[in-house]
């Protein structure tokens, strides 16, 4: 394929050659008053030898661009990332949506999930972008429309030639960097007041050109004059369109990639297809208008003085940002359609690069979650683990640092991208549909000015107020009020457990207060996460889960590893067997 595409590029280039040359000789004939059809012959000549290079050159564009693809794939592609731009959109879109439950900024800083984003993430498109993100934060409750996902994930996964071409042409999008295309699916009716005088003063040059068979060089001082008119209002009012200008640019690839989907003839992609198409019929103008100022955008220097002149840019701009205005939801159902072909095509690339990943099953009779050899999707070479939650939830010991919160995270990232992208890093997923909250760093209060307590307390209540009745909420705690006195912390924490098991909900709650294990009976099952520290080979963890309650403490001797004075060790030592012959 390397080769074909140099020889396109090397045919390219020769035709160039010889459109020049034909150009030239043309040219030569007709000044010289030589036979007409031999100025036809080399002007067609020319003609023919010009259209033959644009095809090889888009070959040979088109063949690199395969190249590029397949070089590439399945690994994501390394480029400077916006997240809160990225988020943008998933926050307009679901201003729009009303009591439909989403993952909350609570959660996903929670669970990482920016960086589990960026580790799927492989779109080429802003728009892939935008829609990969809102589907990780927009869990899905109805498995054949997870179904549906997967069928075209699975599709990009197993026919190379079509997903190449789709990439293509979306390559023809690519990301934007100048604008934002967000702002016109929110604009604003733009005054258009001065409109009409713009497009006078764009018509007069073509009224003045005419007279120069009649005046010959004498218009230029009315054109200039003109000119300079055009140059002072584009400057003016252009500067407060650029961003405007660019994003309506950028609709105008996005329209023709629309264009190149719509033509697809594929019964996975059918749904796409039928939708792009129907929404491309209501905004021919706009294609019209965005494309002149694509076309604009891409001139030289010279374009520019031209584009000047006639206010090309910005009577393109006045007529298309009206009737993005009045087809604002049929831009929005392109874009999001776009969007969703290359987010699913980033998933399929995900799930080639991780290998070992199953396909959840959903069984919506039961309120249980059991998984089996389940790991973190940011911790490479991480360690397995299984658990079958079929009660209120379970309670979790252990020592600092051996695994009970990356466990935490690892059942709630599962959960979550077994609803979102039909798909979980362990050997088997089963379970009910969940609402998935979470508590377990509840710092960033404390950023906002908030106490710590504070934070905690209103983080939990968010959780308590969650439940319903149609979906169970599956909720991770590190910690119950871990800001406040073990006396009441202990004693609010078992309320808060007791309260928990009557609703419908499991609960998966990491503690230190092996009092709350006392309360577990029928309830919860109590597993554990354990270590080995000595003075030679310091922290030893396996970080494997298991059955029963943790029989070991490592913060003293943890202290002790680090190299804290022996009097602390020591006096920390003697306080703690004072304090259990006490409780005996």
């Amino acid at each position: 394929m390397r080769k074909k595409a140099q020889f396109c590029k090397v045919v390219s280039q020769v035709l160039i050659g010889f459109t020049f040359i034909g150009g030239v000789a043309t040219y030569a004939i007709l000044d010289k008053e030589i036979s007409s059809l031999n100025y036809y012959f080399t002007g067609m000549a020319a003609l023919i030898s010009a259209i033959l290079a644009y095809y090889f050159h888009k070959k040979n564009k088109r063949l690199n661009n395969i190249i590029f693809l397949k070089e590439n794939w399945p690994n994501t592609i390394k480029r400077k990332v916006n997240l809160e731009y990225i988020k943008k959109y998933f926050t307009l879109t679901n201003e729009e949506k009303k009591n439909t439950y989403f993952v909350d900024d609570q959660t996903w800083t929670d669970l990482d999930m920016d960086d589990v984003f960026l580790k799927i993430d492989n779109s080429i498109t802003t728009p892939g972008q935008h829609v990969l993100y809102s589907v990780l934060r927009n869990p899905l409750f109805k498995e054949d429309e997870l179904r549906e996902r997967n069928a075209v994930i699975e599709y990009f996964q197993n026919n190379t030639t079509e997903r190449e071409n789709l990439q293509v042409s979306l390559l023809g999008l690519g990301i934007q960097r100048q604008g934002d295309i967000l702002e016109l699916f929110n604009h604003e009716k733009v005054d258009t007041r001065f409109k009409f005088v713009y497009d006078i003063l764009g018509i007069i040059p073509l009224v003045i050109l005419p007279f120069y068979f009649v005046y010959g060089l004498q218009i230029l001082l009315p054109l200039m004059i003109i000119y300079l008119i055009n140059s002072y209002i584009q400057y003016k009012v252009g500067n407060n369109i650029v961003d405007g200008v660019n994003s309506i640019a950028y609709l105008g690839r996005l329209i023709a990639v629309s264009k190149d989907i719509a033509k697809g003839n594929n019964e996975v992609l059918k749904s796409f297809v039928a939708e792009i198409s129907l929404n491309l019929k209501e905004i021919k103008d706009i294609d019209k208008h965005s494309d002149i100022i694509g076309r604009v955008e891409g001139l030289d220097v010279l374009g520019d003085y031209v584009s000047i002149l006639f206010l090309a840019k910005l009577r393109s701009y006045y007529k298309a940002i009206h009737k993005i205005y009045d087809y604002n939801e049929n831009i929005k159902k392109i874009y999001r359609v776009v969007g969703e072909i290359d987010s699913l095509i980033s998933i399929a690339a995900y799930r080639e690069r991780i290998k070992n990943y199953s396909t959840p099953k959903f069984e919506e009779d039961h309120r249980e979650l059991i998984l089996k050899e389940a790991v973190h999707p940011l911790i490479d070479e991480a360690v397995p683990n299984s658990i079958n939650l079929d009660k209120s939830g379970i309670i979790l010991t252990g020592s600092n640092m051996s695994g009970k919160s990356t466990f935490l995270r690892t059942v709630a990232l599962n959960a979550l991208l077994a609803q979102t992208i039909y798909t979980t890093l362990a050997k088997e997923y089963r379970g009910n549909f969940f609402k998935i909250l979470t508590s377990l760093s509840p710092e960033d209060s404390v950023k906002n000015g908030k106490s710590y307590y504070l934070g905690e307390a209103e983080a939990l209540l968010r959780i308590l107020n969650s439940f319903e009745e149609k979906f169970p909420t599956l909720t991770m705690i590190d910690e119950i009020f871990r800001g406040t006195n073990p006396v009441e912390r202990i004693s609010a924490s078992e309320e808060i457990l007791k309260y928990i098991s009557r609703k419908n909900a499991l609960a998966l709650v990491a503690t230190h207060d092996l009092e709350l294990t006392e309360i577990a009976n029928d309830n919860y099952d109590c597993y554990y996460f354990s270590e080995d520290v000595d003075d030679k080979e310091g922290l030893k963890f396996d970080y494997t889960i298991k059955l029963g309650v943790s029989p070991t403490r490592n913060a003293i001797k943890l202290l002790k590893y680090i190299g804290y004075p022996e009097e602390i060790i020591n006096g920390a030592n003697e306080r703690i067997n004072m304090l259990m012959k006490k409780e005996v």
